[in-house]
């Protein structure tokens, strides 16, 4: 949805015991203890959700005159909607659908197309030998690549978010973190890219996004099997792979000795693919805008 037409977005009327306003981290653990796919590496980048991104809480008064947090959804850290969830004693009541709506005008009116120690960008030496070998880029080059990503739209939408608001976090916030952005030799002209997060998640993970068009697979395929700016071992999840890309991105998880099952999470045709040794997520279906979950996931 372009940011025009969110702004626009009808949100449902609130009867009189409901009110919607933003979250803050004091709702970490409500959050936490309520996401069916939460695990407690990643309870670091969930608070900087709250604290950093936009988030809608939809309110429930009771019968003794105090609220209840009924529904949630937060910008994730990919810059879109993410972790919405409603408590098991509130579904079926509409309020999903009136925080979704909420946060996507919000969204809007900033810009954002809805979907769906200080951090420094370092710019690594080029070590690689492989002609399409991934190779960091410089903070100067980030612009351009963006520049790139918007112009793909909504192909897109997941890494140039991802970007927009990692850069965000980064460049705004003094987070003692770092973001690698991977282009294939170094070149920002077609968009492919591989980016990471490292120092928010818990127990030294690193986190991050892929992006390539259709025609540039194999060679971005290529490209990751040749780097070395990936540390595989550290891998919690990489968000947002079209599904077009998973099997290329499988097949050199697998050459890298990363161990998986063959489910993945897939929201609206992109997968996440997770690693680690993490027990099975409960099933649910509050996902925006009719995405669907499949059960799925890296061990």
């Amino acid at each position: 949805m372009q940011p025009e037409k969110a702004i626009h977005i009808s949100i449902p009327r609130l009867l009189p015991n409901v009110r919607v306003r933003q979250l803050d981290e004091s709702f970490l653990d409500v959050v936490c203890d309520n996401w069916p796919h939460y695990d407690f590496q990643y309870r670091p980048v969930v608070l900087k959700m709250l604290q950093l991104n936009h988030s809608v809480g939809v309110f429930v008064k009771t019968g003794n005159d105090e609220e209840q947090l009924a529904s949630m959804v937060l910008q994730g850290e990919y810059g879109g909607l993410g972790l919405l969830q409603t408590l098991t004693e509130h579904q079926r009541k509409g309020y999903a659908e009136i925080a979704t709506a909420s946060l996507t005008k919000t969204l809007g009116m900033e810009g954002i197309m809805p979907h769906g120690a200080r951090c420094r960008m370092d710019q690594l030496p080029n070590e690689m030998s492989s002609k399409y070998a991934l190779q960091p880029l410089a903070k100067s080059q980030i612009p351009k690549l963006l520049e790139t990503l918007k112009s793909l739209l909504p192909d897109s939408i997941i890494a140039y978010h991802w970007l927009l608001n990692g850069s965000r976090w980064i460049d705004g916030h003094g987070l003692d973190s770092k973001i690698l952005i991977l282009c294939p030799n170094g070149d920002t002209n077609d968009g492919s890219m591989v980016g990471l997060i490292d120092g928010l998640a818990g127990h030294n993970k690193i986190f991050g996004t892929v992006y390539v068009q259709p025609e540039n697979m194999d060679k971005m395929k290529i490209a990751i099997k040749e780097t070395e700016h990936i540390e595989w071992e550290r891998l919690k999840h990489l968000i947002g792979v079209w599904r077009r890309f998973v099997p290329h991105l499988t097949e050199v998880m697998k050459a890298k000795g990363v161990e998986f099952t063959e489910n993945y999470r897939t929201v609206n045709a992109m997968t996440i693919l997770k690693a680690a040794s993490l027990p099975s997520p409960k099933k649910h279906s509050s996902w925006p805008f009719g995405w669907k979950s499949f059960g799925c996931f890296l061990r």
